[in-house]
């Protein structure tokens, strides 16, 4: 296998796991700007992304 092929796969993986971690930083963060109302705070972050989650 190409060596360069790995570490972009690699790299691409590493992105990923950034990725998630800020996202899960931030959304905490809001959680604790609305005193730990998850609810609230995803209804925020939807309503500021323009994004559905789940």
């Amino acid at each position: 296998m190409d060596e360069s092929f790995v570490k972009s796969v690699r790299d691409e993986k590493d992105a990923i796991e950034v990725t998630k971690m800020a996202e899960a930083y931030r959304r905490e963060s809001y959680v604790r700007k609305f005193d730990g109302n998850k609810n609230a705070a995803d209804k925020f972050l939807r309503d500021k992304d323009g994004l559905r989650r789940a």
